[in-house]
């Protein structure tokens, strides 16, 4: 993608995750997608997607819980 500007949503992502935001920006959703397909046939991984995901998704809360105490420590520190 070549667009110049960012939308709000993209500036969550970004927060959320900078490397999901980049490659989602480089290479865009389908692509990822259809590389990741390949990535998992050639390597012979099948049926675990729902593991990968598990661990994603525990990887994203867990990094979003310790931004969120990280603010708070901030915002308490500052009264």
């Amino acid at each position: 993608m070549n667009r110049k500007k960012i939308s709000a949503n993209e500036v969550n992502k970004f927060c959320y995750c900078n490397y999901q935001w980049y490659y989602e920006r480089l290479y865009g959703n389908s692509e990822i997608r259809r590389l990741n397909s390949e990535y998992c046939e050639k390597n012979g991984f099948t049926g675990n997607t729902n593991k990968n995901f598990k661990r994603g998704r525990n990887f994203h809360n867990n990094y979003l819980f310790k931004y969120k105490f990280k603010r708070l420590f901030k915002f308490l520190r500052l009264l």
